[in-house]
């Protein structure tokens, strides 16, 4: 990969993280024409967390996985996967679209090591529990197979995560601190959805405790 790259983006009120899939509802023409010319090249475009204040510096690559629907008026569903993180140095408006001049930066510390392992594994746990409370199944990925620093983006990407802490998460280059720092916010929400969850039990069966037999 280039260390500069003229890159469409995109700027909305979502953060991707690599590694992480997310549908996209496109409708104005200016980013329909950009994501039909980045899909039938192979090319990725640039996703911007907008915060309705502000654009963000930093981004991650959006590489198209399938158009999912084309409506008879323009508009188009697509799937996109996360991939490289950037940052930009200056933006032009050569194109209808915006793009921007961008250097891209990864992880560059904490990358190995026993006490990251152990967190990595912490991670795992937590996120096959929080698919086991959803109803969801992790059975045929092995995420033993996955370096530290995916696994700290799959933990970040959980939708109880709001798009500032995303966004922080995405800008950190210490693959131990994002990924200890995600575990610890995650325990505290699986906690509250574990209490959630028994709550709703308890108002289904009419606010009734289940007897306990000697």
């Amino acid at each position: 990969m280039q260390d500069r790259y003229n890159l469409p983006l995109f700027p909305i009120g979502l953060v991707l993280l690599p590694g992480m899939v997310m549908p996209l509802h496109l409708f104005e023409e200016r980013y329909k024409a950009m994501a039909n010319r980045c899909f039938e090249n192979g090319e990725s475009f640039g996703i911007v967390y907008y915060s309705g204040d502000k654009m963000n510096s930093l981004g991650c690559t959006a590489q198209i996985i399938e158009i999912l629907k084309k409506y008879p008026d323009g508009r188009m569903d697509i799937l996109v996967e996360g991939k490289d993180r950037f940052k930009i140095n200056n933006t032009n408006s050569d194109e209808m679209y915006l793009q921007g001049d961008v250097s891209f930066f990864d992880d560059e510390y904490e990358l190995t090591g026993e006490t990251l392992e152990a967190s990595k594994q912490e991670g795992i746990k937590l996120l096959k529990e929080i698919m086991d409370l959803y109803g969801g199944e992790f059975d045929d990925v092995d995420f033993n197979d996955f370096e530290p620093k995916m696994v700290s983006f799959l933990v970040t990407s959980n939708s109880s995560f709001t798009m500032d802490e995303k966004q922080s998460f995405l800008e950190m280059i210490n693959t131990r601190e994002r990924l200890e720092k995600a575990v610890k916010a995650l325990k505290i929400i699986v906690e509250r959805i574990k209490v959630a969850s028994s709550i709703d039990k308890i108002i289904q069966s009419n606010g009734y405790l289940p007897k306990k037999h000697d």
